[in-house]
């Protein structure tokens, strides 16, 4: 991969604002929702007579359990739902104990998984979270294609989506040349992207590099299963950045051998 060097790229200059994207982000709301349906579903198909019972190492509690009971109580934990564990049945053994799997162990142990779930947000600073730096186009070493560089500042790992989107100068439609979502971790980055010719002569027609094009970068803070007990309540401004900039390509100097970092 080619380095980048301040003479064969154009990068933004510090004139151009970093400006946070007042738009909502997109909801999974849905997609969390139907995905816990489908684990219900697996736990109330499981037989409310099938158990286990004799596991000696097992932790003090769970020798014996019924197996739907079990299911029920770790979704009810991993969802942080309560209303979950009045499915959680304790089996009673004479010999056995079953106590660690029941409805009021079920409930005690969602309501400690909340309590640490606030802990865990109290502590986050949302400052942290990645925001575009900078952002810079270059041709690539190949003389053909262009290299999309982008650094962010920032300490907070998860999930980002990235967009590059492209306009005509003079206005015109919007069109996308990537869209992805990638994993940033707890220090400032710095990725480069690859936009082939074809994938611009693609999206942006066969003359492409001949016009001048409004280039806008985004990024936004993805909600997944991880943090989507506390993903609503980060403020909007905090989850996403832009950088916007003009361009043309065939402006862009020719990439030299000496220009590796």
């Amino acid at each position: 991969m080619p380095g980048f060097r301040s003479s064969t790229i154009l990068i933004l200059s510090g004139a151009l604002s970093v400006a946070l994207l007042a738009a909502p982000s997109c909801s999974r709301a849905d997609q969390f929702a139907e995905r816990k349906q489908q684990k219900i579903e697996r736990c109330q198909a499981i037989d409310e007579k099938a158990y286990s019972t004799g596991m000696i190492f097992n932790p003090k509690g769970q020798v014996t359990m019924f197996e739907r009971s079990r299911c029920f109580q770790d979704l009810a934990f991993a969802e942080r739902d309560p209303s979950l564990c009045a499915n959680v049945v304790e089996r009673k053994s004479w010999f056995f104990d079953g106590s660690a799997i029941s409805e009021v162990s079920c409930r005690k142990l969602v309501e400690q998984r909340i309590e640490k779930d606030r802990q865990d947000f109290a502590s986050k600073d949302f400052d942290l979270l990645h925001r575009l730096r900078s952002v810079a186009f270059a041709r690539n070493g190949n003389g053909k294609d262009f290299d999309f560089e982008l650094e962010t500042k920032g300490a907070m790992s998860g999930a980002y989506e990235l967009k590059v989107l492209f306009s005509p100068a003079g206005g015109g439609e919007t069109v996308s040349v990537h869209d992805e979502t990638s994993r940033f971790g707890d220090t400032n980055s710095r990725k480069v992207i690859l936009l082939t010719r074809t994938l611009l002569a693609e999206k942006l027609g066969t003359t492409f590099d001949r016009a001048e094009w409004s280039a806008t970068v985004t990024m936004r803070f993805t909600k997944t299963q991880f943090n989507r007990f506390y993903f609503d309540a980060i403020p909007v401004n905090f989850r996403s950045s832009r950088l916007e900039t003009r361009l043309r390509f065939s402006d862009l100097p020719p990439w030299k051998p000496e220009s590796l970092k």
